[in-house]
């Protein structure tokens, strides 16, 4: 009805689905990428590839050439209102809920963006949290500014440099699903 079909494959037989294989290979490409760029440790390697998913499916593929639309409105019949491209990593500043601030202190905490949530919200990592107590703590908040330049991961971890491929990869997946990373 919507365009997925069922086709039986041998088990254990990763090269008999083809499709399946072609996409779980861009998608782990993708990953490394982003989290290579982000310098974001490899605990939350499940954010990059919720986030690198979410991208694919919300950026022009070839069959986008022929119909204009994306994956993720071929798929539901309208284009998904709540997406923001933005890049994985970049620091957050966000907003502390009423019984957490202090009274004279700051409304707002430093974070890194881990993903999209639903309804325009984002999943963000409270570094202050992390940095203090090395205790993880993901927020899911709509009150963020975001700025796209500034990766804090790659200060909080000591990243080795990426390559020169997977810096190639990294650009090259962040221009086609159309975000602007440093």
């Amino acid at each position: 009805e919507r365009g997925a079909q069922f086709r039986r494959s041998i088990p254990y037989r990763p090269a008999s689905n083809r499709l399946a294989e072609g996409w779980q290979q861009a998608l782990e490409a993708a990953v490394r990428a982003i989290m290579g760029h982000a310098g974001v440790p490899a605990t939350f390697w499940g954010y990059a590839c919720v986030f690198a998913a979410y991208c694919m499916a919300n950026s022009p593929d070839k069959r986008s050439a022929v119909d204009g639309k994306v994956p993720h409105e071929r798929f539901y019949g309208e284009p998904n209102r709540h997406y923001q491209a933005v890049p994985f990593g970049c620091r957050a500043a966000f907003l502390l809920e009423r019984e957490e601030r202090e009274k004279f202190g700051s409304p707002t905490r430093q974070g890194v963006v881990l993903g999209h949530a639903q309804m325009g919200a984002f999943h963000v990592l409270d570094v202050e949290t992390f940095r203090q107590s090395g205790f993880v703590s993901v927020r899911t908040t709509r009150d963020v500014h975001l700025d796209f330049t500034q990766f804090p991961c790659r200060d909080l971890v000591g990243v080795v440099p990426l390559s020169a491929t997977a810096w190639t990869l990294s650009r090259q997946f962040y221009a086609d699903v159309g975000v602007r990373a440093a």
